[in-house]
């Protein structure tokens, strides 16, 4: 028994040692967080898996207001997941009891961003386009990361 109680802290241990607390104090976009941790630093978290649309995207102002009706003033615990090219922590935001991250990509207001760990949410962004829920309303969005290879003078 004493060798299975530690063997599972030798599992769990990792997943304490980097999750962070927090209160969201601003939300970028709809997969962008800063937090306000209990020590007083403020932490940039960019939503691990998912891609949302860019603020001047269409559907960009309304995926940044899904995501802040849900964590905007919320205390948030995000599950971190290493860090991107930005020096930005990544990881799985839960606000409310909710996965942030999974509610974006189900209420239609994220891709499964498959390249970077989306699979989990392959399914969930199936179920939304099937309803066309969100940015599936459209005929044919345009993915973010397809949307920023555009030229400057085509995204206005």
């Amino acid at each position: 028994m004493q060798g299975l109680t530690i063997k599972l802290l030798v599992l769990l241990l990792p997943l304490t040692l980097f999750a962070l607390e927090g209160k969201v104090i601003k939300v970028t976009d709809g997969d962008t967080v800063n937090i306000l941790t209990p020590e007083n630093r403020t932490i940039k978290i960019r939503m691990y898996g998912i891609d949302a649309p860019e603020k001047k995207q269409a559907f960009g102002n309304a995926s940044r207001k899904n995501l802040a009706d849900l964590c905007a003033a919320q205390n948030a615990t995000v599950q971190e997941n290493g860090r991107d090219r930005y020096a930005r922590v990544v990881g799985v935001v839960t606000c409310n009891g909710v996965e942030a991250n999974r509610k974006q990509v189900q209420d239609g207001y994220a891709w499964a961003y498959m390249q970077y760990g989306g699979k989990e949410y392959a399914s969930d962004e199936a179920d939304a386009r099937a309803a066309e829920r969100g940015l599936w309303h459209d005929a044919n969005p345009t993915a973010p990361w397809e949307w920023r290879k555009r030229p400057k003078e085509d995204k206005k």
